[in-house]
């Protein structure tokens, strides 16, 4: 089957493909700090995976209208510690699975530069394209213009899921990430990968 005609897989990248929830926490420490007296501490991230990314805004006392804001100093503090970053245990041999049969691509609030680095020094340049929303603009609207041919789009928050519902691609959520399986599944995830290698026989269900 040549490339053109492989159906399009999408993937969010933060809690998906790289496991960057503990940089961004660590380098978004100080910056939260300027928003709120509040800390996020490792015993609370379970807490705040259950509530959201806006309830947990709310929890941490942090205006909503100064998230963008605070998101933009967190990513360029990932993109400086980007090397302390691994891809999951066992995403690398799924992509590199999947890319026999898909097309792959990805699509993720951070920055386009950033992944690119993370892709090119875990030898990860699988991915037909980068498409990134840095300002947090309408996801769904975003995605529906790259859903051409595409199947599913792969990620771990609530808004990947409720964004390609949206667009009318397939809602893969995986129970490794930002939220916890629960939230993904009531905000319409057609399936839930619990391990990277669930990904590869979940797919090939929709084929």
């Amino acid at each position: 089957m040549s490339d053109k005609n492989k159906s399009l897989i999408i993937f969010d990248f933060d809690g998906t493909i790289a496991d960057s929830l503990p940089v961004i926490y660590k380098t978004g420490g100080e910056i939260i700090k300027d928003y709120t007296d509040d800390n996020i501490s490792p015993k609370e991230v379970e807490k705040l995976k259950e509530s959201g990314i806006r309830k947990a805004i709310k929890k941490l006392n942090i205006p909503f209208y100064k998230f963008p804001i605070m998101l933009l100093k967190i990513q360029v503090g990932i993109y400086n510690h980007i090397d302390e970053v691994e891809p999951f245990p066992g995403i690398e041999k799924t992509i590199q699975d999947l890319k026999k049969d898909y097309r792959l691509a990805i699509f993720t609030n951070n920055r386009k530069k950033t992944v690119n680095k993370f892709l090119k020094q875990n030898d990860l340049d699988f991915f037909e394209f980068v498409k990134d929303n840095p300002l947090l603009r309408s996801k769904d609207k975003k995605l529906s213009k790259m859903s051409k041919n595409a199947l599913a789009y792969v990620g771990d928050q609530a808004g990947d899921m409720k964004a390609a519902k949206e667009t009318g691609v397939l809602a893969v959520g995986v129970d490794w990430g930002l939220d916890s399986k629960g939230r993904l599944e009531r905000n319409g995830a057609d399936f839930i990968a619990e391990n990277p290698e669930d990904l590869n026989e979940i797919l090939k269900q929709l084929v």
